[in-house]
């Protein structure tokens, strides 16, 4: 026999089956329109929701899921601007990485660090921290600060290797070890050479949707981003007077009415993101999106015709990422 118990549709106000003390017993046989299952185990890992795992984000059996979102329309033709072409779906994260997932990341591969994934500015500058190491050499463990106030926030300070080499991981099903091609070197990427779907920027001027000029108030409110408008306010504190000890970045999704044309948040403000030149080689690597500290008037520089390259080697308070993966035919 096997137990059940915690009453159904059927059972009234009034029935006893309700109670926490009623219990009863099938044959591990039968089915019936009125039992169901939940399952229970020990806790082994932490599935991250929206932006990352709850609370610090950074323990060390944390595992990351990705939200991602299909990005269709092979074979469309570019915008004015020669942008938006899609050769062939792929799949694209629906938001940048947050602190949560990257600390994950972090605790999984980089007890010892030979391959700089983590940089101490990130901890250091109060305006994006950030995520905090502790121990030594071997043995080093990662966390959120707890002054951040927020997991969900996208991580910053992480260069084009170290992207890749997040990619890696995940493609290798977020193995725990040290950075070997079976964690990191190896996987999604030949880290020799790596080709990265490039981002969608659909046809209007804004990846909010919208051919109009963003504000910058998160919310409900629709053509949202973080960035500095052109009063120069800040889209966290609305004022346009900086301060060092003051965060700027925004959780992945607070501008909930603000998507792109395929459901992807973020992709104009917050932080800049890796791209790759469609798999070429070059000694650069390219950088979109806009960041929380970008805007001009008229706002060039948040628009669908603002890119840029960088040294993959380069790491900056205003650079993050996401991931996208092509889709098997």
């Amino acid at each position: 026999m096997r137990g059940f118990r915690a009453g159904s549709w059927q059972n009234s106000t009034q029935d006893c089956n309700l109670s926490s003390l009623a219990r009863w017993e099938y044959t591990p046989i039968e089915a019936s329109n009125v039992v169901g299952i939940r399952l229970a185990g020990p806790q082994k890992s932490a599935r991250a929701g929206r932006g990352g795992a709850t609370g610090a984000g950074a323990r060390k059996s944390s595992a990351v899921s990705l939200q991602m979102v299909v990005v269709g329309d092979p074979g469309n033709a570019p915008d004015e601007t020669g942008h938006g072409a899609v050769r062939e779906p792929f799949a694209i994260g629906k938001y940048e990485l947050t602190l949560a997932q990257y600390a994950a990341f972090l605790n999984a591969v980089a007890a010892d660090d030979p391959h700089g994934l983590y940089t101490e500015l990130i901890s250091q500058q109060p305006y994006i921290a950030g995520i905090e190491r502790s121990g030594r050499p071997g043995a080093y463990t990662y966390a959120v600060m707890e002054s951040v106030g927020s997991a969900n926030r996208p991580v910053t300070y992480v260069n084009w290797f170290s992207a890749a080499r997040f990619a890696n991981w995940m493609s290798n099903g977020q193995p725990r070890g040290s950075q070997t091609a079976k964690t990191t070197e190896d996987g999604a990427y030949d880290m020799s050479k790596a080709g990265w779907a490039a981002s969608p920027r659909g046809y209007w001027a804004y990846p909010t949707q919208s051919n109009e000029i963003p504000g910058n108030v998160p919310g409900d409110d629709p053509n949202q981003a973080n960035y500095q408008i052109e009063n120069r306010k800040f889209s966290v504190t609305q004022s346009p007077t900086g301060s060092s000890d003051q965060n700027y970045l925004t959780d992945v999704g607070a501008f909930t009415a603000s998507a792109s044309h395929y459901g992807t948040f973020d992709q104009l403000g917050n932080v800049y993101e890796w791209t790759d030149l469609d798999g070429s080689a070059s000694a650069a690597r390219g950088t979109d999106g806009a960041c929380w500290f970008s805007g001009s008037i008229p706002a060039w520089d948040i628009s669908r015709a603002d890119s840029g390259l960088a040294d993959p080697a380069y790491e900056a308070a205003a650079l993050g990422f996401r991931l996208a993966v092509r889709l098997a035919p």
